[in-house]
């Protein structure tokens, strides 16, 4: 009778699921072919179309995740007879092949990726552009030092490649110590290996490696906090005060890192708070000092980059992409259907013609409409815009809904690799003279040029293989978050979901980016996935009978 009860809750866990998926399939597919939600709902044929996919996408994705959930369910753990280097040695031999892989693709593409954002912040330090939190300033400073050291030792080939090596020291380090914790867990042997081969050899992490950006610091990061925590707070049970101090400074990197940090360490904190709340007493209590620490951080650093270092803050524009696409939107589709006022409230806060905003607009890119918008804008001209936007909204709601949806589908449809073409990484120093002022004499080895062609075909090759290549894909990662989160909530594992909160805030993050389906955005969120899996079989492994 229990394996009955079971089975059938499991079925209704599963059909949830299947349900969630089946419609960001049948949303995402809506929103290739017709850009919007509701053209096909006018059209009875296609209405038949999409309630036929929408049952064909929940059978079979119910059938499929039933099956998922099946094995976890059953899943025994039994320790390996044989035990691989990896398993002997994890830490070093995860190091010396990481950083032996990093090092090849260094070799190619020295001194290192230069990307425009890695420009964008020497600009900022050599006073090319305003010195602004745009970037974060704190990395943009270390970025500069180090290019300066570089060209006074050597050059600037040589400037730019001590970032890059300091950034393959620590991707190694992240990757050993993630795979030395997994060596300890009850997981099978093929997951082990997979995770292992995931970390090393995914040609988009290797590229990252050597790219000159602040991202591949700020998802390593996340990806140290993740495992971190967890592994001490839950799988050892270790809570020396080193362990809370580590943690700390952990989440105060991360702030430094990204301005979008500061979100995701806050949700953290608090969803640790109120999950430990009634729980464990000491953790409750450590993790509300080290939120109390971050948040007096955050408001002394802010400080300290604006007022004492004379940094300027960055544009408001830089969280207002969903209704500025959704202005834009509104503006191609109803560009007389505004009144003088209206025109005027908008006007005021664009550098170029009201007519031309509707010409700009992208679904899939804020950028082009977003950079049209004042930096300096002014608290009444906000508040003037904000007016006109909500009565735009009450005369064309469903304009809003589409040019949100248009913006984000690509996040959670599984038919879209990337909207700007990033998808593979980046391949270049970047030449736009707009970035790349000609201060710097920085250039790849014309001899390895074969070698860097090969890494893109290579890669591009990867990314078109049917299933494997969907490692490329946003989806795969957002789908396994959902269907993972699902079945910790069948088996009550509430102590997992609390550890998936920033996980979630970085999937937010995403959905109010300025770009549709990016990568660079999602993988903080994609590295964390492989060792949730890892902690779901080994939480499976330990459960009571």
């Amino acid at each position: 009778m229990a394996i009955f009860m079971n089975k059938t809750k499991l079925k209704k866990y599963s059909f949830i699921t299947a349900i969630i998926l089946a419609l960001f399939m049948v949303v995402g597919i809506i929103y290739d072919k017709y850009s919007s939600i509701f053209i096909p709902f006018t059209k009875p044929l296609e209405i038949i179309d999409i309630l036929i996919s929408f049952i064909f996408w929940c059978s079979l994705f119910w059938l499929v995740i039933f099956s998922l959930y099946s094995c976890l369910d059953n899943y025994k753990y039994h320790n390996p007879q044989k035990l691989s280097i990896f398993r002997r040695h994890p830490f070093l031999s995860m190091f010396i092949l990481t950083f032996f892989i990093s090092l090849i693709y260094f070799v190619i593409f020295y001194p290192g990726i230069v990307t425009w954002d890695g420009f964008w912040q020497l600009d900022m330090y050599y006073g090319i552009r305003a010195m602004s939190n745009h970037h974060p300033a704190f990395l943009s400073i270390i970025m500069g030092l180090l290019t300066d050291l570089g060209r006074f030792l050597i050059n600037d080939n040589f400037g730019i490649s001590l970032f890059i090596i300091i950034q393959m020291l620590f991707n190694a380090f992240v990757y050993s110590y993630t795979i030395k914790v997994l060596s300890k867990l009850k997981i099978p042997n093929f997951l082990y290996n997979i995770i292992i081969i995931f970390y090393a050899a995914f040609p988009l992490l290797s590229l990252y490696s050597v790219t000159y950006i602040k991202d591949t610091l700020f998802y390593l990061t996340s990806l140290l906090i993740f495992v971190f925590q967890y592994n001490n707070l839950v799988l050892e049970n270790n809570h020396n005060k080193s362990t809370y101090i580590i943690l700390t400074l952990l989440y105060i990197l991360l702030i430094l890192l990204r301005n979008t940090g500061i979100y995701i360490v806050v949700i953290s904190l608090i969803t640790l708070i109120l999950y430990y709340r009634k729980k464990v007493t000491l953790i409750f209590k450590r993790i509300s000092i080290i939120f109390g620490i971050v948040i007096v951080f955050q408001i002394g650093y802010n400080i300290l980059i604006y007022q004492v270092l004379d940094v300027n803050h960055a544009s408001v524009r830089e969280m207002l992409s969903i209704p500025l696409q959704q202005t834009a939107r509104y503006l191609k589709n109803y560009p007389d259907d505004l009144n003088e006022e209206e025109k005027e409230a908008i006007e005021n806060l664009f550098a170029v013609d009201i007519t031309e905003l509707g010409e700009l607009y992208n679904p899939n890119k804020s950028d082009p409409i977003k950079w049209k918008f004042k930096s300096n804008a002014t608290t009444e001209e906000l508040l003037n815009y904000f007016k006109t936007w909500f009565t735009m909204f009450l005369k064309h709601p469903g304009t809003y809904v589409d040019a949100t949806l248009n913006n984000t589908y690509g996040y959670f449809y599984p038919g879209m690799l990337n909207s700007i073409e990033e998808g593979l990484g980046f391949f270049e120093i970047e030449d736009n003279t707009r970035v790349n002022a000609g201060y710097l004499d920085i250039s790849f080895n014309t001899s390895t040029h074969a070698a860097r062609e090969f890494i893109y075909n290579m890669s591009d090759t990867l990314s078109k293989i049917p299933i494997l290549g969907k490692i490329y894909y946003c989806s795969t990662y957002t789908w396994a978050l959902i269907a993972i989160t699902i079945y910790l909530l069948y088996k009550r594992y509430h102590e997992l979901l609390a550890y998936c909160a920033p996980l979630y805030m970085g999937i937010i993050v995403c959905l109010i980016s300025p770009l549709n389906a990016h990568m660079r955005y999602l993988i903080p969120v994609a590295i964390c996935i492989p060792i949730l899996i890892a902690f779901v079989f080994h939480r499976k492994a330990n459960a009571k009978k």
